[in-house]
């Protein structure tokens, strides 16, 4: 969710004034300016000066400043609460509609049979089909509301409704669709995570259960719902006898219930049925017939798990056998093949499937974790429901427990808190009643040993299968039966060299898993003397260690065991202690409302089964997870119940679900937990299921009310200890059966640093008392067919309960089992689990604490996140959100509730964005509230249900938690705050027990700052050599950081002088504060020595500051003359700026990042070459002072000797030089070198950075130049001599004082990369012949080169290839036959003044790469010969272009802004043909703002789109020599003199129309006509036409706005600007055409057609047209307009603007009318709606002046509200009787049943109105400007939106009991008589409710919340006044108790003197405007906040007492106590006068 908090920039540009902040807030290290404030000379005082503006930007370069994603990061995910879905947002949903489903219908009626017999019937069949074609109906109205709307499954099974996926935004429009019952948002199901067990081939048994001899699935079916099956493989091969589905089933399916819905109509039984053993497999995730992912595709997972699952439960061959290998499997794949997770949407399509096929039992390996109960959220309740209804229909829903364990592994220590016993993490839907929730216990048994007293499991080592296993226990005992030995912890991963200094000798050692193999490990420790090797694992999970060679006993832990193994010193193993515990990752109970789960346990561990094709180690493989244990349990099931319907065949579907639950967990085997004692329930449910002890059993346990065994007791809020058990047995034999009851029950083992061992800790001193009915002597005897009752009362000891009261503060679990054990009759016993809980399950925390309490929290502090910024920046809200990554130990603010602020702008970007809630525990309900603080009126509420505990997540690894995304962003437009204003966020929790503690609160206090910090002034001064600057700033709220800046590489732009922001500390709220900051270090980074400072407080608002010239301190030093090394991890950066300064080498601001980054790369090569000689064996020669090393090779590999020039002797036999700092690299005192006869090889870097080298002796023996040979040296000229075969890179690069260079005429092959690059001074250079390719970049920057000869051999040039030759004027481009490819900007930035491309030898398209020749400031004429595919970008910025000449086809398209502003281009001919000019995805401008003035199209042209040529003021002439296929969408657009096409005398193609001046083809079918065009007259299209381009006539005037671009140039540099280079275009309006005919050849008006036709009065439809499209006819001069019959259709904004229309005829077949069709048609009073009309969209109508509408009956989409926004002259409203969503009467619009009142005549003359009874909402602007209406009764109202009677006349106004919730200014601006609140009225904020309306008279009766006290109006609690009613007054004195005084109270009541109160705590924005005050008394001492409200601009705006000016001397006297500290107020200077 964090990402790396990545800086973003915006542009600004900032106002005159004096200390003003600009408009716009930003967030974090956007950076916002303020006014600029000059620095007066070196020292002084910085004062507010009225300068010119600036513009200036910040730009990410090298900043490093970004929110700190570490908190989040250690947080992790966040659950599904935390989606945050925008309006537009796709998102599956099941659309729910009305009508019982087949299954309810089936329940209903208690028919009898099976459900799938049934619905094989006529009846279900009918019922379904009229389910399904209502379905289609409510389809198709969606479908108009939206046409991209997906639709997917019907369901009729166990719902009625079906699948969509649709906008987010949408859904309370699809709710008010007749029939739809609700909308339900998919959720998404992750799959229940499988890991793979490292072992090669399978060791023993495979971990299915093995099936009973006489039960193995016979006539079973068993549904797999799951991610993809493998159905040809073997293990699902073997055809069972005996089928439950069969081939005609499936068919009769298919023709009957299916039928129809979708399935039926797009399948066949073919498709569905696969086998005998499969008969039935479906995709729905895929909405496909077929369930095999190709073991290739990306998602391989999507088939192995599902492939794996079906082999545990069905699967049948020679390797494996299934728990039901007899059973059919119905395999369902849910998870899409790449979507991620299951949808729900699938799910329950697959549900709804099982059950009409009736399955037996199925599986879902599937779950999200921390699952509840019961879905209590409406959106997901229906998901129980789905489940409880498979149960009714008999179904056995088997799903995985999950695989998180519990919350251990939340906390950092991996143990539970003893605090904290809720740590149950059991996945959804297995968590749900209605499903059986399946553990995992291991297949291999883990053994047990004893670590400084505390039990320890283990895996032994394993042997392959081909050999003979290991007795690891034998070989550590030997004879004895117990054996202790001292541990050695080896550090590292028990390798060699870590045993050193460590005496293991007879010692067991533990090493860690890594590095080395575990044979090496347990091989290595036995050298050295240990007799026991434990390996502990490096991560989470199991290890089965395989080891061919056992030399000492070997043994595995995990992870977690090994920490706790370093701190033991031995450890004691004893004989037979082993067992099959229950798998590590297998989750834990119980459920958040104290049920118990799981169910019951299966092998789930290292299990063998099914792998797909292709799997990398063959078809069959060990996987471990809950999933695995699902399928294994379903199949043992699904057996069960094949044996209890043979036996009872008369049973009924529900008799036999609940028979089969029964017998396997009365008869599970309990298994034990590490320390050798019974493991818990909330691990195990009822034991590990035993097949053959379920099917021989003849009794079996339940509990009354519960189709399960097990006992769920609750808590014992008393502490009392007693707890009673109750059960029944019965025995169904045919034998007398007897039992002795017994019980185990225990609690949790209490770790000595408090936490859980997970453990038993035996409850055995109490007593037990036992009753039943058919109980004897202590034994219970049952005779046959008998059933009895058992009752057994647990008391806990004193003892036991001291022990649980001493160590669990908050209560602990009582749990166990109940036994009968077998006596008589039988030798199975039975056993029950129970759970109770000692204490009230409610005292435990729900919440960690916060991120603001000061403590330490165990796992994470809940924080609030805010967001800004229009990129969704979002930060911790109250925190410091800085690295500070250069000063890790600078001090920070804490986190704390005072620094939680927010702040708002004009777009609403600031936000409060979410909480993460750290919650120890599920929450059932969960409420947000954001309250005043003063007020309690609460401004936002949110709601959800089921928010699921924070837990680890072993796959990610991270902690998620509970987040909610809130975006309370939005509240600006409906609320109106004040900047001051102290806002209340709090969060309600409830458990789902009752208890009390079941509810808790935390409260986030929010404070709004509006406002920026200001910079009072700023003084320079020199202290220590040191230089300071004291900043005098003011905040209203807190100051957060300081970023220092300067002027950026643009003179646009700010870069940062650090990568961190600087923390400001002990800032004093509302204060001026003097901060000094220390700025030596920062000088020598300023640019030209200005300095900026960035303010930014607590809730981001920011300012710059601009401090001052600091030039005068800066210091010089000589720069040093070499690289000293490179940086740390080749910083790029770093490099590049030493290259600038160290070696002149500089690149121009905005040079592409790879040039930059190739050239860095490559000095960062040359750099840290080392050469490495052949030969070790070395000689040595001297020569005078001159002495040479050669080895044996014949490399030089050393020379010394002194500088100038050296001549190595030619005797000394080398053939190669070394290229290091030992020979000549680097030696800049050596000014030249004779190599001799013999040499053949120059290495790499041989003369690199030999700066003083001016020339070199080269002999013709050298045939290798290394790369960087002479790279950096001082060579003036080089010759190289003929032999030279191979060259390096960068061989003569950045060689400043290199004037020639010539390659051999013999070279051959390429040409190397930066082979002269960077060199300045090269005039001419000449590439030989031989060169066929060549490296990239081989001339770049060359800035001397004025003449250049490329190889004429060469295919391509690479990117980059003379980029930056400013000089270079001539290339022998005619010559350039052969070239296929002109590649990026390869001759970019040159001086070229002609260029003329030759077309290919072999006819050959070339490409041409973009800025190819872009930048060429004077180049004059381009020509290109030859073919070309795509011309993009190719001439970007040529401003001196005159002509251009295209003389070969173009095969693609010519788009990009390339020739944008070649002011002097006069002429563009077109020779050959054009595919395409422009492009559909943006606009193209790629001849716009051009000086041409003619254009000719020799060729065919395929069509011109965009906006390529637009605003062009000369352009007068376009010819078309040929044909032309389309011209759309204002190519032309802004050319004013081209008033019409030219066709050429000899065109054979095209006519053109003298008088229309409009060209056709020949048969004048299409018509070409610019976007200047246009006719005086009216014009009738031919009949000939049948078809209307988009933007045919229309003008581009709006498409255009602020799309032209000029460019200004400073040393090279590019700046682009928005501004046109010709005088402004009047607006493109056409007044002359004044008609139009469209002949019946037409049938539709596409976008743009007519746009902008101011004139056109009249339009004459002579044919049927269908659709009038987006923008037809926008602004154009109709008075009145008829749509004729046959449109259907009339687009967005297709008539919008059009003032002069008044009339609208619409035909009687329109069925649509979308968004602002008729918008702002300001006069348009009348319009006609058809009956046919389906759908209006929103604000169709807006700010018309209708009088009067009829709604029809078919219109079911029409929003009112939006429809009609801003129409407030209605005098008649009426709805067709049929309607289904609204009607009217007198003429007021309503909802279809009148509860919702919509709109009301304003402009009818009514006084009185009576609002109907059942009206209980009046939506927002209803009754707007209702002048005439003075008085209404709304008294069974309980909602008035925003502006409801704003500006109406109403002069009495009675707020009843009902009213629950009035929108701000409802009554605004009104002047009211009496207003009455009644006392049931809730909260409203009354302030802005009647903004500046004028109440005389208030009555209040007993309200809740307000009351009138004197002349105030106050909230009951009498702190708050709302309003004053009084007269006026000489003095006023606000008494004691009142702590704020609301926005306007007082406003415009005459006041003379004012006395304030000492509790006053805050005054609302303009509480005392136009008061007339001339005194204010305040009493406190510290002065209130003074609240503002927003403005856009962020400045200060403090209206309370009057207009706020700074510059003007405050009038009003303020009187305050003496030692008050209002003088430290900075705003409370510019309000008052002060006087003490």
């Amino acid at each position: 969710m964090h990402g790396s908090g990545a800086a973003v920039f915006y542009d600004l540009a900032v106002t005159e004034g004096e200390c003003t902040m600009a408009k716009t807030k930003s967030f974090l290290v956007i950076l916002i300016l303020a006014t600029t404030i000059i620095f007066a000379g070196c020292f002084g005082v910085v004062t507010p000066t009225p300068e010119r503006s600036e513009v200036i930007r910040l730009t990410p370069s090298r900043v490093n400043a970004y929110t700190n994603p570490a908190v989040i990061e250690s947080v992790g995910e966040l659950n599904s609460h935390a989606m945050s879905l925008k309006s537009d947002d796709r998102i599956w949903v099941i659309v729910q509609t009305k009508g019982k489903s087949v299954s309810d219908i089936y329940l209903d009626g208690k028919i009898t049979g099976k459900f799938s017999d049934y619905a094989l019937t006529d009846e279900a069949v009918e019922a379904a089909s009229r389910l399904v074609e209502r379905q289609k109906e409510i389809m198709a109205l969606m479908k108009i509301l939206d046409s991209d709307i997906e639709f997917s499954h019907s369901y009729t099974s166990l719902l009625s409704g079906f699948a969509a996926e649709i906008r987010y935004g949408d859904i309370r429009e699809i709710e008010a669709l007749p029939d739809v019952e609700r909308v339900i948002i998919s959720e998404k199901y992750a799959q229940s995570d499988a890991s793979f067990e490292d072992i090669a081939e399978m060791m023993n048994d495979s971990g299915i259960f093995a099936s009973h001899p006489d039960y193995k699935g016979d006539g079973m079916l068993i549904a797999v719902l799951d991610n993809g099956l493998d159905y040809n493989h073997s293990a699902f091969q073997v055809m069972p006898e005996k089928q439950n589905l069969t081939y005609s089933d499936v068919e009769k399916t298919l023709n009957g219930i299916w039928g129809v819905s979708s399935l039926g109509e797009s399948f066949t039984a073919d498709n569905i049925y696969k086998s005998a053993k499969i008969p039935f497999q479906f995709d729905y995730a895929d909405r496909d017939a077929d369930v095999l992912t190709d073991s290739t595709s990306i998602n391989y997972f999507s088939t192995f798990h599902g492939t794996h699952v079906s082999g545990i439960a069905v699967g049948n061959d020679e390797n494996i056998r299934g728990s039901a290998p007899n059973a059919q499997l119905a395999f369902m794949k849910v998870f899409g093949d790449y979507s991620g997770g299951a949808e729900t949407v699938d799910i329950i399509a697959a549900l709804g499937d099982c059950a009409y096929l009736g399955v037996d039992a199925l599986n879902m390996s599937l779950g999200a974790t921390a699952g509840f109960t019961c879905e209590r959220n409406a959106d997901l309740f229906f998901v129980n429901e789905m489940y409880s209804k498979l149960e009714k229909l008999g179904i056995l829903v088997c799903c995985a427990a999950g695989n998180e364990t519990n919350t251990s592994l939340t906390y950092a220590d991996g143990f539970i808190y003893s605090g904290n016993p809720d740590s149950g993490l059991i996945s959804s839907p297995g968590s749900y009643d209605a499903a059986y929730a399946i553990a995992s216990v291991d297949r291999v048994p883990t053994g047990i040993f004893y670590a400084d007293g505390s039990a320890v499991t283990y895996r032994p080592a394993v042997a392959p299968a081909e050999s003979e296993g290991f007795d690891v226990m034998g070989m550590i005992l030997g004879e004895e039966t117990r054996r202790e030995l001292d541990l050695v912890v080896v550090p590292g991963f028990g390798q060699v060299d870590d045993y050193e200094g460590l005496d293991v000798t007879g010692k067991a050692v533990l090493v860690t898993r890594g590095e080395i193999s575990f044979e090496e490990k347990q091989a290595i420790a036995s050298e050295k003397g240990a007799v026991l090797c434990i390996i502990r694992n490096n991560e989470a999970g199991i290890i089965n260690a395989q080891i061919t060679g056992l030399v000492i006993p070997t043994i595995t832990v995990q992870q977690i065991d090994g920490k706790r193994l370093e701190n033991t010193t031995k450890v004691v193993f004893e004989k037979d202690l082993s067992v099959n515990i229950i798998s590590s990752f297998s989750s834990w109970g119980p459920l958040s409302d104290l049920k118990l789960k799981p169910d019951i346990t299966a092998p789930g561990g290292s299990i063998y089964s099914a792998m797909p094709k292709g799997y990398s180690r063959g078809s069959y493989a060990y996987l471990s997870g809950t999933s695995m244990a699902s399928p294994n349990l379903t199949g043992l099931i699904a057996t069960v119940k094949q044996y209890v319907k043979e036996r009872f065949p008369a049973a009924t579907e529900l008799e036999v679900r609940n028979l089969c639950y029964r017998l396997v967990q009365s008869t599970a085997v309990q298994t034990l937990d590490a320390g050798g004692n019974l493991a818990s329930p909330r691990a195990q449910g009822a034991g590990i299921a035993d097949v053959k002890r379920a099917i021989e059993t003849d009794a079996y346990l339940w509990v009354t009310g519960s189709s399960r065994t097990k006992l769920e007791l609750g808590d014992d809020k008393n502490r009392d200890g007693v707890y009673t058990l109750r059960f029944n047995v019965t025995n169904f034999g045919d034998n007398t059966l007897s039992y002795r009851p017994e019980v185990s029950s225990f609690t949790e083992t209490l770790n000595d640093n408090g936490t859980l061992a997970l453990r038993s800790y035996p409850l055995d001193k109490g007593t037990v008392k036992v009753s039943s009915d058919a109980i004897s002597n202590g034994v219970i005897i049952l005779e046959a067919g008998e059933t009895a009752s058992v009752t057994i009362v647990i008391t806990l000891s004193d003892d036991e309960k001291q022990y649980l009261d001493n160590g669990f503060e908050n209560g602990m679990y009582v749990e166990g089992f109940a036994f009968l054990r077998a006596e008589n009759g039988t030798d199975i016993d039975l056993s029950i689990p129970f759970l109770g809980f000692y204490g009230d399950w409610t005292d435990a925390p729900i919440f960690d604490v916060t991120a603001y309490d000061n403590k330490e929290p165990a796992v994470y502090g809940s924080t609030v996140y805010g967001i800004f910024g229009r990129y969704d920046q979002y930060y911790p809200m109250g925190t410091y959100s800085f690295f500070t990554p250069e000063n890790p130990d600078e001090e920070v603010p804490e986190a704390s509730y005072d620094r939680i602020a927010l702040t708002c702008d004009e777009d609403g970007v600031g936000s409060i964005y979410a909480i993460y809630l750290a919650d120890f525990r599920n929450i059932s309900y969960m409420e947000y509230n954001l309250t005043d603080e003063e007020t309690g009126y609460t401004y936002f509420t949110y709601h959800d249900y089921n928010v699921r505990k924070m837990y680890y997540n072993a796959s990610s690894q991270q902690i998620v938690v509970a987040g909610h995304d809130l975006n309370i962003g939005d509240l600006l437009e409906t609320y109106d705050f004040s900047s001051n204003q102290r806002l209340i966020l709090s969060v309600d929790a409830y458990l789902d027990t009752e208890g009390k503690n079941s509810h808790r609160r935390l409260e986030f206090p929010i404070y709004l700052d509006f406002e920026k910090p200001v910079l009072e002034k700023a003084e320079v001064r020199e202290e220590n050599d040191r230089i300071l600057v004291d900043m005098d700033v003011y905040d209203n709220h807190i100051l957060d950081n300081l970023l220092l800046c300067t002027p950026g590489e643009d003179s646009e732009d700010l870069s940062l002088l650090t990568n961190f922001a600087l923390p400001v500390n002990n800032y004093v709220q509302g204060q001026i504060n003097t901060i000094t900051l220390d700025v030596t270090d920062y000088i020598p980074g300023m640019k030209d020595g200005q300095f900026y400072v960035a303010f930014s407080d607590c809730a981001q608002n920011q300012s710059i500051y601009h401090i001052g010239d600091f030039s005068g301190y800066i210091r010089t030093e000589n720069a040093s003359d070499e690289m000293n090394g490179i940086p740390d991890k080749y910083d790029f950066d770093a490099i590049r700026n030493r290259l600038e300064s160290e070696r002149g080498i500089r690149f121009d601001k905005g040079e592409p990042e790879d040039v930059i980054r190739t050239y860095v790369l490559s000095e960062i090569e040359a750099l840290t070459y080392k050469a490495v000689p052949s030969s070790q064996v070395n000689s040595v020669y001297e020569s005078g002072e001159h002495k040479f090393t050669v080895n044996d090779n014949g490399e030089l590999v050393r020379y010394e000797g002194p500088g100038g020039y050296v001549v190595i002797p030619e005797d000394i036999g080398i053939t190669s030089i070394l290229g290091t700092v030992d020979v000549f690299r680097a030696r800049k005192d050596i000014t030249g070198v004779t190599i001799p006869q013999g040499v053949e090889t120059l290495g790499n870097t041989c003369f690199y950075q030999c700066s003083g080298l001016k020339s070199v002796s080269l002999p013709t023996t050298l045939k290798n130049y290394g790369a960087h040979c002479f790279r950096a040296s001082g060579l003036v000229e080089c010759d190289i001599p003929e032999g030279g075969e191979t060259f390096g890179s960068s061989i003569f690069c950045e060689c400043p004082d290199l004037e020639r260079v010539t390659f051999p005429s013999t070279s051959k092959g390429v040409f190397p990369t930066q082979a002269i690059a960077f060199s300045p001074k090269i005039k001419e250079f000449y590439m030989p012949d031989g060169f066929t390719s060549v490296g990239s970049q081989p001339v770049i920057r060359c800035e001397g080169l004025e003449k250049l000869r490329i190889s004429p051999n060469l295919t391509k040039l690479a990117n980059y290839f003379a980029h930056g030759c400013l000089s270079l004027t001539e290339v022998n481009f005619v010559e350039m036959t052969k070239i296929t490819e002109w590649n990026l900007s390869c001759f970019s930035w040159c001086d070229l003044r002609n260029v003329e491309l030759p077309a290919n030898e072999n006819g050959a398209v070339v490409a041409m790469g973009s800025e190819s020749f872009g930048k060429n400031l004077n180049i004059e004429h381009f020509t290109c010969r030859a073919n070309i595919n795509r011309f993009y970008f190719v001439m970007d910025y040529t401003p001196e272009l005159k002509t251009i000449d295209f003389y070969g086809n173009i095969d693609g398209a010519i788009d990009g802004s390339q020739f944008t502003s070649a002011h002097n281009l006069e002429y563009v001919n077109f020779y050959g043909d054009v595919k395409v000019i422009g492009s559909n995805y943006w606009p193209e401008f790629s001849f716009s703002d051009c000086g041409m003035k003619s254009v000719h199209f020799y060729g065919n042209v395929g069509e011109i789109i965009g906006t390529n040529f637009s605003n062009c003021p000369n352009l007068s002439e376009v010819v078309f020599h040929k044909n032309i296929g389309k011209i759309n969408h204002f190519p032309f657009g802004g050319c004013p003199n081209l008033k019409n096409f030219t066709v050429s005398e000899d065109n054979e193609y095209l006519i053109f129309d003298e008088e229309t001046k409009i060209v056709y083809d020949n048969e004048k079918t299409k018509m070409f006509v610019p976007s200047g065009w246009d006719y005086d007259g009216i014009l009738e299209i031919p009949d000939t036409v049948t078809t209307l381009e988009n933007g045919q006539f229309g003008s581009s005037q709006d498409s255009l706005e602020g799309q032209t671009f000029t460019y200004s140039i400073e040393e090279n540099v590019i700046t682009s600007s928005l501004s046109s280079w010709h005088p402004p275009l009047e607006n493109e309006v056409k007044p002359l055409l004044k008609g139009v005919v469209i002949p019946e050849s037409i049938k539709n008006i596409p976008m743009y057609a007519f746009k902008g036709f101011t004139g056109l009065k009249s339009i004459e439809f002579k044919g049927n047209i269908e659709e009038i499209d987006d923008y037809a006819f926008y602004k154009c001069g109709f008075e009145e307009i008829i749509i004729p019959d046959a449109v259907t259709y009339i687009g967005n904004y297709a008539f919008y603007g059009c003032k002069n229309l008044t009339k609208v005829v619409i035909g009687d077949n329109l069925e649509i009318i979308d968004t602002y069709a008729f918008a702002e048609c300001g006069n348009l009073k009348n319009v006609n709606l058809p009956e046919s009309l389906t759908a209006v969209k929103n604000y169709a109508f807006m700010n018309t002046s209708l009088e009067s509408i009829k709604i029809p009956e078919s219109a079911a989409i029409f929003n009112p509200l939006t429809v009609l926004y801003g129409v407030k002259t209605f005098k008649e409203i009426a709805v067709a009787e049929g309607n289904p969503i609204l009607s009217a009467k007198e003429n007021v619009l309503y909802n279809k049943d009148e509860t919702i009142l919509y709109k009301y005549n304003s402009a009818g003359d009514r006084r009185e109105f009576i609002v109907p009874l059942s009206v209980t909402e009046i939506i927002e602007y209803a009754f707007e400007m209702a002048g005439s209406l003075e008085k209404i009764d709304f008294s069974n109202v309980c909602e008035i939106g925003r502006y409801a009677f704003s500006r109406s006349g109403l002069k009495e106004i009675n707020l009843t009991d009902r009213i629950r919730f009035i929108g701000t200014h409802a009554f605004a601006e009104m002047n009211v008589e009496k207003l009455t609140i009644a006392s049931g009225t809730n909260i409203f904020d009354y302030s802005y409710v009647f903004r500046n309306t004028a109440i005389t008279d208030i009555a209040v009766n007993k309200n809740e919340f307000f009351k009138v006290e004197g002349d105030f109006v106050m909230n009951t609690r009498g702190n708050v006044i709302y309003d004053y009613i009084g007269d006026e007054i000489e003095t006023l004195v606000i008494p004691e108790g009142i702590t704020r005084i609301a926005p306007y109270a007082f406003k415009n009541a005459k006041i003379t003197n004012l006395e304030l109160p000492s509790t006053l705590k805050s005054i609302g924005a303009e509480a005392f405007f136009g008061c007339g005050l001339e005194t204010v008394t305040f009493r406190s001492e510290t002065a209130p906040r003074f609240e503002c409200e927003y403005n856009a601009e962020k400045t200060m705006f403090y209206a309370n007492f009057g207009e706020f000016d700074i510059e003007t001397k405050p009038s009003i006297k303020a009187i305050f106590p003496e030692n008050a500290t209002y003088l430290r107020n900075y705003i409370f200077r510019f309000m008052f006068a002060i006087e003490k």
